[in-house]
């Protein structure tokens, strides 16, 4: 093997601290602003729960108050529509081809008596004049023109509409007058629900928007259904008035907690208004339905202090501990998350926007050129092809860095932080595989042990550099806010577990050929691996090895909190009441014991069964990395996981040496013979 110059390892070492300087930046300034990011509204659905106090018999605006009594900060209020007007006895509505089917069996109630009804039409109708007056102008200000016909514009209040009752009857109406004012008495912000509606032309989208505004104390808007007000011609309007009015703009997260519902316009809204955003989170009622109380609070403050999800959209629990209480009950339990957020160092209130930032290109460019260092060494440590020609190497990687930084900055983002992903944990790995040299014979069981604790911290922070630089690259608001998503993690999760095991072909080998300073190839290196694995008496590992990869990639990326055993959902349950930043189980149960256990494995001369753990002991560094790609979570909330991970890793790994040493020496399992024939080393 060629080795690394010593003059070209001291400007490698000099580029990567370089691109950490460069990386402090980018990233003091997110730590501050996630530090100052720390007012969640929690929004409580006005209809939803004032249903549920109607049909307890309980006073719906009494109920609304004692929810606010217990944390709840803010009302989601919908628009009015002919369908709850209706629901509410301030307005009826017909179809035409019904009023036409019930003239077949008799004459058609006063107002309609003389008039020439269509099938096609809605007609609509309002004792109280002002309810009246204001449907009449809602009407015609978001259909078409000559849509409307009124029949009656004095007590009673009668509309012909030309359009199909199914329109009509949900069509968004803005909010009829006092409406707002009456909740936002009772002590709540509002959170208005807007609807789409492609006729609505800006002047009434401006005239909706300032009169919510004029009318309750209003910070954040959500769109309901699939499009943004104004949708698909007046967005530019949309976000002209909600700039006018201060709002800002609510982006729900998906039930699959990987970016946002991609509502139509809401792209080109926050294009407009970048940093006007704030994150959403709602439990859906089938998700809610079948969680515990204790698991809903988790979910939840999970996808607070790990997501960036500042406003919290809260239906009610349609089952109770006791069915007779069912509004106590969930005065209770929303209370108790109220309290859990306040716990962990949340304030409640109305939803702060995150800030437009992004990564200046002379950042991005000493980032790329710091991970292409690291990948360089790992390259010359691996092919001796690549170390003859450092120099040349280096220079022209470098070129490349920095100029597709400068040409396709977005795309240099993506690609450095996939390529720090991989290259900072592969040569982490190699760290751990030269344990194997590291350790002399004979070595102590306390010489082992502080070998492999500080082989454990060593490739921690080797991968830590990756994690470092790649989370640099990415602190801008589009990862952060996840309107742009990493797409690397799935590569990450796959490539340094392969590398992995080149990395053990290459430094250590299973012939004992490469240990003993001859030439073997990685054919004949491959083959012994093969003979190892299908042997009798190492079925034992081929099922470890199938097992573990089985459980790696059923549990890579996000994992509901339904698809986890009772078991460990009750361990991330402790774990994140106690620590808050809750430790990854891939970290401390698996990649940190792993690691122990492989350097033990190197201390006996087991070279079979130490690349499974050294596998395994990988699968760990790239959690960590993970933890950091998803750049959502904020930075501190990702440090302290896994450092809360390396410390309880460290300490699992501790007890697990120290038992696995006491059984071998009870069983007499001790070191092969050496130097034994290729293929036969490491049984």
């Amino acid at each position: 093997m060629v080795g690394l110059s010593r003059s070209l390892g001291r400007v490698l070492v000099a580029l990567i601290a370089l691109g950490m300087l460069a990386g402090l930046a980018p990233l003091v300034q997110r730590a501050r602003l996630e530090a100052a990011d720390k007012s969640v509204d929690l929004v409580a659905d006005e209809a939803d729960f004032s249903a549920m106090a109607a049909a307890a018999g309980a006073d719906p605006a009494s109920y609304l108050r004692q929810l606010h009594g217990v944390g709840i900060t803010s009302l989601g209020v919908a628009e009015d529509t002919l369908q709850t007007l209706q629901d509410k006895g301030l307005a009826q509505s017909w179809a035409g081809s019904d009023l036409l089917a019930a003239a077949a069996l008799g004459p058609l109630p006063g107002p309609f008596t003389g008039r020439a009804v269509q099938p096609g039409s809605t007609y609509v109708y309002a004792a109280d004049p002002g309810i009246g007056q204001w449907l009449t102008g809602s009407l015609m200000a978001r259909l078409p023109a000559n849509a409307v016909t009124v029949w009656s514009a004095v007590s009673p209040t009668l509309l012909a509409v030309a359009a199909p009752s199914g329109q009509v009857d949900t069509l968004g109406l803005g909010f009829r007058p006092g409406r707002l004012q009456a909740l936002a008495a009772l002590g709540f912000n509002i959170v208005p629900r807007l609807a789409a509606d492609p006729f609505e032309a800006p002047g009434t989208i401006a005239d909706t928007i300032h009169q919510a505004a004029a009318s309750a104390p209003i910070h954040t808007v959500i769109f309901a259904g699939g499009a943004v007000t104004g949708y698909p011609d007046a967005v530019k309007a949309t976000s002209a008035a909600l700039g006018s009015a201060g709002w800002s703009v609510g982006a729900i997260e998906t039930v699959q907690q990987l970016g946002n519902v991609n509502q139509f316009g809401l792209a080109q809204l926050v294009a407009d208004r970048p940093g006007a955003v704030v994150r959403v989170y709602s439990l859906p009622a089938f998700v809610l339905a079948g969680q515990s109380p204790a698991q809903a609070e988790q979910t939840i403050l999970d996808g607070v202090t790990g997501r960036n999800l500042r406003v919290v959209y809260l239906h009610p629990y349609t089952t109770a501990t006791d069915p007779g209480n069912v509004l106590a009950d969930n005065l209770a339990r929303w209370g108790a998350l109220a309290s859990a957020l306040q716990r962990v160092g949340f304030t409640l209130g109305p939803a702060h926007p995150f800030p437009s930032v992004r990564v200046q290109s002379r950042y991005v460019i000493l980032l790329n050129i710091a991970i292409w260092a690291g990948t360089l060494w790992l390259l010359m440590l691996l092919l001796p092809a690549v170390a003859k020609r450092g120099w040349m190497w280096l220079v022209l990687g470098g070129l490349v860095a920095a100029l597709g930084s400068v040409a396709r900055p977005s795309l240099a983002q993506e690609g450095g932080a996939l390529v720090a992903s991989v290259a900072f944990t592969t040569l982490a790995a190699w760290y751990a595989a030269r344990a194997w040299d590291r350790l002399r014979d004979g070595a102590s069981r306390a010489e082992v042990w502080r070998e492999a604790l500080w082989t454990t911290v060593a490739t921690a922070l080797i991968s830590g550099v990756g994690a470092y630089l790649l989370s640099a690259l990415l602190s801008s608001t589009p990862y952060l806010q996840e309107w742009a998503y990493f797409r690397g993690v799935k590569v990450t999760y796959v490539a340094p577990p392969l590398l992995t095991i080149f990395v053990f072909l290459v430094a250590v080998g299973v012939t004992g050929l490469r240990r003993r300073g001859e030439h073997a190839p990685l054919s004949r290196e491959l083959a012994a691996l093969g003979q190892f694995l299908i042997r009798g008496e190492n079925l034992a590992a081929l099922a470890l090895l199938l097992g573990g990869a089985a459980y790696y990639v059923l549990r890579s990326g996000n994992v509901s909190i339904s698809s986890v055993s009772s078991l460990e959902e009750s361990t991330r349950t402790f774990l994140a009441r106690v620590l808050v930043d809750r430790p990854r189980e891939k970290e401390f149960l698996i990649g940190y014991p792993g690691m122990f256990l492989a350097v033990w494995l190197a201390s006996r001369r087991r070279a079979g069964w130490f690349w499974i753990f050294l596998l395994g002991a990988s699968t760990g560094l790239v959690s960590m990395v993970n933890s950091f790609e998803h750049i959502r979570t904020p930075l501190m909330d990702s440090t302290l996981s896994v450092v809360y991970g390396l410390v309880l890793g460290a300490a699992i790994g501790s007890v697990v040496l120290l038992v696995c040493d006491a059984i071998a020496k009870a069983v007499g399992w001790g070191r092969p013979v050496e130097p034994g024939p290729p293929g036969e080393h490491g049984r």
